[in-house]
């Protein structure tokens, strides 16, 4: 087993120094790092013999190449070193089962990137040497042309490549000295193409650093550096995304050193469904999913001009801990396009030639639409017990102005899919159909307003599961949620209310709704507590609904008009005849009676009470009068003045049909029936007793029957239009029998 150390700072130098003479590793017998005399040193020996000849042959050819390296070198690979060494090295590391290791090494004087994967071979020396020739079409491996090797020409004129199978040099003094002898007189010579055998031993004992790494390394880049581009190369390894071991899981660990201040080991662990990402000190968490793809005909036409495989990878890397931050499209390492979808899609995209920006066509647009397939089937797994509206963060934001076109096509694909499907949090922490479920108020998802009352609705146990979870009330989770509503809109052509948010009162009588028993008592308990903690601005008592309980088991609104509370809640036997008096049980709750209060509702009085037995009595269009509630009623006049008294009689719309009078033959009927006793109703013997109005029941009312119209006998230039008989009366009474005042002002002289 090759030894490992983890080059952490400190120790750094004091491992150089103990080791510096370390005697590399013998297998079978015999050192296993292949010297100048390997195959792949002939090999190499031999193509640089060759493309002398061409250049011998075609000179044109000198400046063909040298010109190609230096626009690689310069144009978009001209700040790429550092990717590219290492996604070359991963591409070595594909075909190890265990996950193999990646180092990064910046020194004053040299850049070394080494793996421990598989040796280089000929096909690999030659995607080297040559353009557009590399090994890796058709595979799951990150490069493909054999381009990108040629950006170190940007900080090295001298490139090394050391192996197990052959190690060799590039050099630009070196190629130039050997193409001027075949082809004289052009002005710019390649170094890329011209390489020499080197013996691996003799630079590990001029390089202690290169020592080290070749103790458990199989492939080093070594890069002796331009002066200045040492300051680069640290922006790069500084900058270098971690994220990059998630598409790579044949690469378990990678260290960076920079030479000054970091020196850390990337490492990816895995547990269960998600990954954990150690960034030296930082760890984030990641779910990582991925599809094969199946190009269609289109998109195999327009695919990469060297790429022959049908199928395509496609990954989703989703922060668990960062859901919320933009997204962007990764080509193995990071691009310039936005995704509006959480964290990384990462796929063999078509892009420029410095992987920088998606190129328009059936290659890409057949993988956006993969893409969005599996975005929007995976995304569910987002959600968790604790946060089971966690998934919501991960949806695309809305569309700004410069989203690219992928973007939003992303955006569009991911929305329509999600729309038809399970996506929203019920009570219970199920995703349910947007439609399916219940939206709380507007006017309480401002978090600044209606979080209390929010909060204590979701404590009610008995609540209905089939309204939106509390964990997607936040505004940036409501915000995606209203897009797939207007997503679902648009696909099944409903109006814009056919999805609404629901009316306080529709909320809060949600809790109440089917509620009998003591489950009545605790769910009316509920709503008031909840009422309680909406704002004055965000709602007013008639706005609550129908959800105080009152003594008779009926649902009452939040009416300090008509609902009171009984000043001694522990007179049941009273309450249980009351109207709307608050429950007994909701009464004796300290909690309940305080929000109750919190509302508006007031102690019972007696003006309050007669208001309730008016309202009984005289509002309904029936006779609700049993003995005991007149007696009530006419006691509770007797507990107000006068003018209060009639008053609230006369508040009540059909009161001249309903108000009942006591009668000296102990029956109660309506006023307009009856008379005072006098000489027509003289006392309490006789046939007129069923028409006089008992004084000794009344006697304290009689000044109020006077004012409500109780009379002794018949009396003039009285209005009878407000009589119960006159309707009838001037329906059927011809037109010309009508005297002339009271055709004119409905009034009659007797």
């Amino acid at each position: 087993m090759r030894p490992e150390y983890d080059f952490s700072k400190g120790e750094r130098g004091r491992f150089f120094r103990r080791n510096a003479k370390l005697t590399l590793p013998v297998q079978n017998g015999a050192r296993d790092w292949a010297g100048q005399d390997s195959a792949l040193a002939a090999y190499i020996a031999e193509e640089s013999r060759k493309t002398l000849n061409a250049y011998a042959n075609q000179p044109h050819l000198v400046l063909e190449h040298a010109n190609h390296e230096q626009d690689t070198a310069r144009g978009g690979y001209a700040h790429r070193q550092l990717f590219e060494l290492v996604q070359n090295a991963a591409d070595a590391l594909s075909g190890t089962s265990a996950g193999g290791r990646i180092a990064i090494r910046l020194t004053d004087g040299c850049l070394y990137c080494a793996d421990d994967g598989e040796p280089i071979n000929q096909d690999g020396v030659r995607a080297l040497m040559f353009s557009h020739l590399s090994p890796k079409r058709g595979t799951t491996e990150i490069g493909r042309f054999g381009l990108g090797f040629k950006s170190v020409l940007g900080v090295t004129d001298a490139p090394e490549f050391f192996s197990r199978a052959g190690s060799f040099r590039f050099d630009r003094q070196r190629a130039w000295e050997q193409i001027r002898e075949v082809a004289p007189g052009v002005g710019r010579y390649p170094v890329l193409r011209l390489a020499e055998p080197v013996d691996p031993y003799e630079a590990f004992e001029q390089d202690p650093v290169l020592g080290n790494l070749m103790v458990w390394a199989t492939n080093i880049v070594r890069l002796p550096l331009h002066s200045g581009a040492v300051s680069d190369l640290r922006r790069q390894i500084q900058a270098f995304p971690p994220v990059f071991l998630l598409f790579v899981e044949h690469v378990r660990q990678l260290s960076i050193d920079d030479g000054g201040t970091l020196c850390k080991a990337i490492q990816l662990e895995r547990t269960g469904e998600e990954f954990r990402l150690v960034d030296g000190a930082t760890a984030s968490n990641w779910k990582l999913f991925n599809l094969i793809h199946r190009l269609g005909s289109d998109a195999r036409a327009d695919r990469r001009s060297l790429d022959d495989g049908d199928e395509v990878p496609i990954w989703w890397a989703a922060p668990l801990d960062r859901l919320t931050d933009p997204g962007v499209f990764w080509a193995y390492f990071p691009t310039t396009t936005a995704s509006l979808v959480a964290g990384i899609l990462n796929a063999p995209w078509k892009t420029n030639e410095d992987r920088q920006n998606l190129l328009p066509g059936p290659y890409n647009d057949a993988l956006i639409d993969a893409a969005a397939e599996m975005i929007a089937e995976k995304l569910p797994e987002l959600a968790t017990q604790v946060d089971p509206a966690r998934h919501l963060d991960a949806l695309p934001r809305r569309h700004e102005a410069g989203d690219s076109a992928y973007s939003d096509r992303l955006r569009r694909s991911v929305l329509a899919r999600l729309c038809q499907g399970s996506v929203v949090p019920d009570q219970d922490g199920t995703l349910r159909a947007i439609p399916s479920v219940h939206y709380p108020p507007n006017e309480l998802t401002d978090r600044s307003l209606g979080t209390d009352a929010l909060e204590t609705w979701a404590r009610y146990t008995g609540r209905p599961s089939n309204w939106l979870h509390g964990r997607a009330l936040p505004r940036n989770r409501l915000a995606r949620i209203e897009q797939l509503i207007n997503e679902w809109e648009s696909v099944n052509e409903r109006s814009h209310r056919s999805v609404r948010h629901a009316s306080i009162a529709e909320w809060l009588e949600a809790l109440v709704k089917g509620k009998a028993g003591p489950a009545a008592v605790e769910a009316s308990r509920a709503a008031l507590l909840t009422a309680a903690a909406i704002p004055h601005s965000a709602g007013e008592p008639n706005r609550f609904g129908n959800i105080v309980l009152v003594q008779s088991g009926v649902w009452k609104p939040v009416d300090p008009e008509h609902v009171f509370l009984p000043r001694d809640a522990t007179d049941t036997a009273r309450l249980s005849s009351a109207g709307d008096l608050v429950h007994a049980a909701l009464a004796c709750d300290p909690d309940a009676r305080q929000a109750i209060r919190a509302l508006g509702v007031a102690l019972e009085s007696a003006e309050s009470r007669l208001k309730l037995l008016a309202s009984k009595l005289l509002g309904t269009g029936t006779s609700l009068g049993s003995d005991d509630n007149w007696r009530r009623f006419w006691s509770s006049t007797r507990e107000v003045e006068v003018d209060r008294a009639q008053q609230i009689i006369l508040d009540q719309r059909r009161w001249r049909r309903d108000l009942r009078v006591r009668t000296q033959a102990d029956a109660w009927a309506p006023v307009h029936r009856v008379l005072l006793p006098g000489e027509i109703a003289p006392g309490p013997n006789g046939r007129e007793r069923q028409a006089a109005v008992d004084l000794e029941f009344h006697g304290a009312d009689e000044e109020l029957l006077e004012r409500l119209g109780a009379v002794a006998e018949p009396q003039g230039e009285q209005e009878l239009c407000v009589e119960l008989w006159f309707r009838s009366f001037e329906k059927e009474a011809p037109e010309s029998s009508r005297p002339v005042r009271f055709r004119a002002n409905r009034t009659t002289t007797s």
